[in-house]
């Protein structure tokens, strides 16, 4: 027999070809960890860029105002239900593929969360995602770019904060994940009666007349309603900056005059933040109960620069969540000790009451104590991030770089900004307060010991990531930041910790 060669047999060449690629594309699709090769280049990817993200928008139709009572154009996340038999609630948001999700998920149970130690410990690195996480509408906070730039199907250039350490695994801004989250918060799923014009949406009716938690008969037939999970804002305007920065994120529209405006009103900023799709086609005469998914998060903020109104505000809200930050308003050290001692005197009693409650109702109560980050002398200077904090506290620390931010410059302090976070620390740690460090180990949602018996707090590090950033700021104003910009980490900060408190698996 003649030896078989593809010169003598040149018409089978064409078959020869498919059967080898097919060879190679199944083994290229068969993985030794049981992955398929698209979520192995989505790992790949994820380990060294930001998630890129796409705005999409679920059709749904209610009653929207988008007027304040005063005549101006201030939004307001009033939503009146029709009585039409479908609802819908229209919603756009940054959203990351199901894929990307996904291994994110496996990538948290191969690898420990990180802890906050090694959080703080990284660099900001350069990342272009495919469009901006979010475009705001007011020009003074996008005046770090360009117009062009601002466009939904433009690049994006940006950073992100990566943690020194390879053996921890740090969360990546997820909308879906940070939405799935609200249904940890061990709240009971609302049931829906076929009365549409009682309905209330998720827990509130968002109008000021109607509480948060409500149980409504009407023509034989009830409409309970779970309470909403909540998170509150506390703080100055840097505060505030991370709360719009979270609106936004979710794809909700968030002004820096809504909290002047508020501040004026005393009353708060609110927004409804996630997915919420109510369809109830229902034969007349129907009286049976429906389920809604409990993925809706109800975000507040107050502007309060030294926690006065602390108390005041926990008590009106009730809030499953609650995120504070003393701010860059400065005090001598001994007003801010006097302070911080009612401040956390009035959150040890918060956290033991959420402690009974919690025997019963199973609730959560999660407090977060965010750090502050100074503001950068000559920022104008600066156009990309810092990998230096020896360098950026030496800048802080002089004062001759003040002279051209005006006559008022001394006080602001941002030099004893690093010394005053301290001393907040030392004043939780001096508490009754335990904080819930998350260990490095795989017992994500294992909560420590607390011998004090006074709850718990945890800790969002802003210090030690953005002092690192002082590019970014609105020139003159070196405080304040762009959007979308470096407030940004802080809910990325917050998603992390909420992910290994309550639990991955949202």
């Amino acid at each position: 027999m003649e030896p078989f060669s593809i010169s003598g047999n040149w018409r089978l060449a064409p078959f020869l070809l498919i059967a080898i690629i097919g060879l190679l594309q199944t083994f290229e699709y068969f993985n030794v960890d049981g992955a398929d090769s698209k979520d192995t280049s989505i790992a790949k990817e994820n380990t060294t860029t930001a998630p890129l993200t796409n705005s999409s928008s679920s059709a749904i139709s209610l009653g929207h105002n988008h007027n304040d009572d005063d005549g101006s154009d201030g939004e307001r996340n009033n939503i009146t239900f029709t009585n039409s038999t479908t609802i819908n609630v229209t919603r756009t948001w940054s959203v990351a593929s199901a894929s990307s999700a996904a291994v994110s998920a496996r990538t948290a149970k191969i690898l420990p969360y990180c802890s906050r130690d090694q959080i703080r410990k990284g660099q900001w690195q350069p990342v272009t995602l495919e469009a901006p996480p979010y475009i705001p509408t007011n020009e003074f906070e996008k005046r770090c770019k360009t117009n062009q730039d601002y466009k939904p199907n433009v690049p994006w250039s940006t950073w992100e904060w990566k943690p020194s350490s390879t053996s921890c695994y740090f969360s990546s801004w997820n909308s879906t994940d940070f939405c799935n989250l609200a249904s940890r918060t061990s709240i009971a799923i609302q049931q829906l009666s076929n009365n549409e014009d009682h309905l209330v949406h998720n827990g509130t009716s968002i109008t000021a007349a109607t509480p948060p938690s409500a149980t409504t008969t009407t023509a034989g037939t009830t409409t309970v309603a779970a309470k909403v999970p909540t998170i509150l804002f506390v703080g100055d305007s840097l505060t505030y900056e991370q709360y719009s920065s979270l609106t936004q994120l979710l794809g909700l529209r968030a002004r820096e005059k809504d909290m002047h405006k508020a501040q004026r009103r005393n009353v708060a900023v609110e927004r409804i933040g996630c997915r919420t799709s109510i369809s109830t086609n229902h034969e007349a005469g129907d009286r049976t109960n429906h389920t809604a998914a409990a993925s809706t998060w109800r975000l507040l903020s107050r502007r309060d620069d030294y926690l006065t109104n602390l108390q005041s505000y926990v008590e009106q809200y009730d809030p499953h969540i609650l995120v504070i930050n003393r701010g860059a308003h400065y005090v001598d050290d001994n007003q801010l000790r006097r302070e911080l001692n009612v401040t956390i005197s009035f959150l040890e009693q918060w956290q033991q009451t959420c402690m009974m409650e919690q025997q019963q109702s199973n609730k959560t109560c999660l407090l977060y104590v965010r750090t502050t980050a100074p503001g950068h002398p000559l920022c104008w200077n600066y156009t990309e991030p810092s990998r230096n904090t020896e360098e950026m506290e030496a800048l802080v620390a002089n004062l001759t770089n003040y002279q051209t931010l005006g006559e008022n410059a001394l006080t602001f302090h941002w030099w004893d900004i690093k010394h005053q976070n301290e001393l907040l620390l030392e004043a939780f740690a001096q508490s009754k307060l335990t904080l819930w460090n998350h260990s490095n180990d795989h017992d994500h949602s294992q909560q420590p010991q607390n011998a004090a018996g006074g709850g718990y707090y945890q800790v969002l590090d802003a210090y030690d990531i953005n002092l690192l950033r002082p590019d970014m700021h609105r020139p003159p104003d070196c405080l304040h930041s762009c959007y979308p910009g470096k407030m940004d980490v802080y809910n990325q900060l917050l998603l992390h910790s909420l992910q290994a408190t309550l639990g991955a698996a949202a």
